[in-house]
This record gives C-alpha cells, sequence and structure tokens, in this order.
C-alpha cells in the first residue's frame, strides 16, 4: 500500500527465530508487520495497517464504489482466515496430511484466483 501511494518507508527484517526484544515489545504477538507511525505509536495486523494507511492519506482511485471496498476487504479478510490453514499446511507430519490440507487451500484459493481473474478479464474488456 505504500509503494501504490509513493510514501517513502523504511523496512527492518526481522527473524522469527530470534526476534529482537525491542520488536516483541511493540507487537502484541511477536508477528510481522508492524508498522510504526511518525507519532511512535506501533501497528499491527496486516487489515489494520492497511485501513489505517487508507484513512490518513488520499485514496488511491475515487471512482471505487463503497460496494467494491466492501468486497476487497470481505477477499482480504477470507486470506487473513486461512493463512494459519496455509501455515499447519507447511507443517504437515507426513504426506497425506499435506495432501489433505493442501486440497483444502487449493480450492479456497481456486476460488480467489477465478474471482481476480474474472475482473481482469472485465477491466481488459473495458479497455479494449
Amino acid at each position: 500500500m505504500l509503494d501504490a501511494k509513493n510514501i517513502g518507508y523504511e523496512i527492518e527484517y526481522i527473524s522469527l527465530s530470534n526476534r529482537p526484544q525491542w520488536f516483541l515489545e511493540v507487537s502484541p504477538h511477536g508477528q510481522v508487520p508492524v508498522l510504526i507511525t511518525d507519532n511512535g505509536d506501533a501497528l499491527f495486523e496486516s487489515d489494520a495497517i492497511v485501513e489505517y494507511i487508507e484513512e490518513v492519506t488520499p485514496p488511491l482511485e475515487s471512482h471505487i464504489t463503497p460496494e467494491q471496498r466492501a468486497l476487497d476487504r470481505a477477499w482480504s479478510y477470507m486470506a487473513t482466515k486461512h493463512y494459519l490453514s496455509q501455515c499447519s499446511s507447511m507443517r504437515s507430519h507426513d504426506a497425506s496430511t499435506f495432501q489433505a490440507r493442501a486440497e483444502k487451500l487449493n480450492s479456497i484459493y481456486h476460488k480467489a484466483n477465478d474471482k481476480v481473474a474474472g475482473l481482469f478479464s472485465k477491466a481488459n474488456n473495458l479497455v479494449m
């Protein structure tokens, strides 16, 4: 979001296997991302950070309807809900467990991919 809005920022990479104390003090769950504002407040959770950036900067596109913004948030929330499922798939103890978890995730991601592909198709038809 910061790149899309041409807002400068600095990245500090955190080793999740060796989190520094200062990071643990600002990240309630010890997870990334964290955005530290100019006021020194530490914001966490991707969706909350994106919503904050949207609130404090001019919108990217003014023609987006409230319905579209709600749909965008809904798809983002859906991805967030399935993040832990993705992590558990990656930590599967055997091939059959991995296969079962991967099939569930693939089903979810295919739905999202089909939706996004349909949106790009509509956009390309409008441009042509």
